[in-house]
């Protein structure tokens, strides 16, 4: 009978993510963009965003991430704000940090972001994640 029966599957093992976000403030705005459609939050607003190897990267290495990947070619470097947090998934564990940045009100916010009243951030929606993570920087009220 044993051979008959089915044999269970190992564990997915559980993955270690690590987030960085920019809070990129331009006057009295802040820039976010809506996430695509095919993945886990889709149609949800986040900021920019960038994927580290390792927890608490330096504040130049995060910026390093960003140049990297392209978003933003700004000579600044970001002042750390909150975190991290730590989100759970059935197949991984993502810790976030947030890192605020200020920019000139003369720059040209570049697609796909959109520059957004600060105060009125909290009328978008943001992954679950997000929202901690904002709330924690005091982003948000």
């Amino acid at each position: 009978m044993v051979d008959k029966l089915p044999v269970k599957s190992g564990k997915t093992p559980v993955k270690n993510r690590f987030f960085y976000y920019l809070y990129i403030e331009q006057g009295g705005t802040v820039w976010l963009y809506k996430r695509p459609a095919g993945d886990i939050w889709q149609g949800l607003y986040e900021l920019p965003l960038a994927e580290g190897t390792k927890a608490n990267l330096p504040a130049g290495e995060v910026f390093a991430l960003f140049k990297e990947k392209g978003f933003i070619s700004l000579a600044l470097t970001p002042g750390y704000a909150a975190g991290p947090v730590k989100h759970i998934l059935s197949h991984q564990t993502i810790y976030a940090y947030l890192y605020k940045v200020n920019v000139s009100p003369r720059m040209p916010v570049p697609a796909p972001f959109i520059a957004v009243p600060r105060e009125k951030i909290k009328d978008y929606p943001f992954s679950r994640l997000l929202l901690t993570l904002l709330d924690k920087a005091g982003c948000i009220k």
